[in-house]
């Protein structure tokens, strides 16, 4: 099989850094990702020891019986990735990956026939999600959903995507047909090796039996624990490979079929979607809120399309570079959107404040940091007001920042990492039961039409060629590039 892995060659990593000042495609022509030819992955054996989230263990002893291999359809380029192929990923990483490690995380997959697997557990959305009116799943949010997107919304999607797919000449320019284009199940993936793909106890659990350590939901030992090696997600561990490749494997807890009515672009937008709504919760917004997003990439138009969704905020604004991102940000649900110095001003404005040297004397109440450079984030501690809330969203990096104004403002600095189970959320909205990120992610890719920033696909082969336009996607007028392996 053909894949995209990445070694551990520090050399190369530090010249792709160097390289990173020049262009992205010289960082990736220097660095450690190359395109191999490499055998299929092995299915990890089960230990049996996965327990549920009350602590019980599973008695399967079935060598395998709960790993399935995927063939990818599409496989997102994320921020992260890009970090990670320039040179700027930290090396707190470092215990949490295991190279070589093919990359990729944001997946829309086949499962290939014949793999042994529980399959009838996988998750299925469909008419299961959370409607508009917060209650859960059933018949109610599914036909909210659907009524929401409508007949007439998914024509105009479908010629949105094709659109944008067929935008540059020399990428691929099939049209998207969805399920019909596949008889075997869709499915995506929850990025995350957790307790059960790596056959341990749950550790929110406070009566797993056999672990050998005391559970500890703030523990995050499970992610170097268990039947894999250390790797906190698909894409950063040996042992599973990853999107960027012609086959993967994947734990059936971390899967969820794909609606029959969703298009495979439609589908490549969950993963990076949920991750906008996971800090969107994160956020803790409360009613009357002004809230300022700073980065609309992928991840920014997310968050400001589920700040809207799901938060009472008053006000949102966006700190937008580009002039598309400011008008998605605004068709998603953003009341302003302009350039960060802009935004500054405008904030000023609203709230009738002055400034203290570079600083906001108040700003907002909260804001959401979605792209992960040294930069934004002082860009961000420059609009927080004082005892609000700052959220960094997009993955950060080492360099040097100046804390002072954190501490003397006592402003709140918060990580959102991902997705995972929202319970605050889902005890706010009095649901039967938690509910995770991606059964959120379904209903607002489908209701905000999301899959529109499906900016263009890119064969494996011409990897270069996606991850140089990835790199310069804001510039070009686009937002999420991805391959295509169909």
């Amino acid at each position: 099989m053909k894949a995209l892995v990445f070694k551990e060659q520090q050399l190369k990593y530090a010249l792709s850094r160097v390289a990173s000042k020049v262009s992205g495609a010289s960082a990736v022509s220097l660095g450690p990702l190359s395109l191999k030819e490499i055998d299929p992955l092995e299915l990890p054996k089960t230990s049996g020891r996965a327990g549920d989230e009350n602590g019980a263990v599973s008695a399967s002893g079935d060598e395998n019986g709960k790993w399935v291999r995927l063939a990818p359809r599409h496989s997102g380029i994320c921020g992260s990735d890009l970090s990670t192929l320039s040179g700027h990923s930290s090396r707190y990483f470092e215990p949490l990956v295991t190279f070589p490690f093919i990359m990729g995380h944001e997946i829309v997959a086949d499962i290939l026939d014949g793999t042994a697997g529980d399959i009838e557990k996988i998750k299925t959305q469909n008419g299961t999600g959370v409607g508009t009116n917060g209650k859960a799943g059933g018949k109610e949010g599914g036909e909210g959903a659907e009524k929401e997107g409508g007949e007439e919304g998914k024509k105009g999607a479908e010629k949105e995507g094709e659109k944008n797919t067929a935008k540059n000449t020399g990428q691929n320019t099939r049209q998207s047909k969805g399920a019909k284009n596949s008889k075997k199940k869709r499915v995506v993936l929850d990025a995350v090796l957790g307790h059960k793909a790596r056959g341990l106890p749950c550790p929110h659990s406070t009566n797993s039996p056999n672990s050998t350590n005391s559970p500890n939901p703030n523990d995050y030992g499970y992610l170097v624990s268990g039947d894999l090696p250390a790797g906190m997600q698909t894409g950063l561990c040996e042992a599973v490979g990853g999107g960027w490749g012609e086959e993967l494997i994947a734990h059936t807890s971390q899967l969820y079929e794909v609606p029959k009515d969703f298009s495979d672009e439609m589908a490549v937008m969950v993963e990076p979607v949920a991750s906008g709504i996971h800090a969107a919760l994160v956020a803790d917004v409360k009613p009357g809120d002004m809230v300022i997003v700073l980065g609309a990439g992928t991840i920014g138009l997310a968050t400001i399309a589920a700040l809207r969704k799901y938060t009472q905020a008053d006000k949102i604004l966006a700190a937008a570079k580009h002039p598309h991102q400011q008008a998605l940000a605004k068709e998603l649900g953003a009341d302003e959107a302009q350039p960060a110095d802009k935004i500054i001003r405008l904030a000023r404005k609203m709230l009738g404040c002055q400034m203290t040297g570079d600083y906001l004397s108040s700003g907002a109440d909260v804001v959401i940091e979605a792209v992960g450079s040294g930069n934004a984030i002082k860009t961000a501690m420059k609009m927080v007001r004082p005892k609000g809330r700052l959220i960094l969203s997009g993955m950060p990096g080492a360099f040097i920042l100046d804390l002072a104004p954190i501490w003397h403002r006592e402003v709140e600095l918060c990580g959102a990492y991902a997705y995972g189970i929202e319970t605050e959320y889902s005890e706010a909205q009095n649901l039967k039961k938690p509910v995770h990120t991606f059964e959120l992610a379904f209903d607002l890719v489908k209701e905000a039409k999301l899959e529109r920033l499906v900016s263009a696909t890119y064969p494996l082969e011409r990897y270069k060629d996606a991850i140089a336009h990835a790199f310069e996607a804001g510039s070009r007028g686009d937002s999420k590039i991805a391959f295509d392996f169909r």
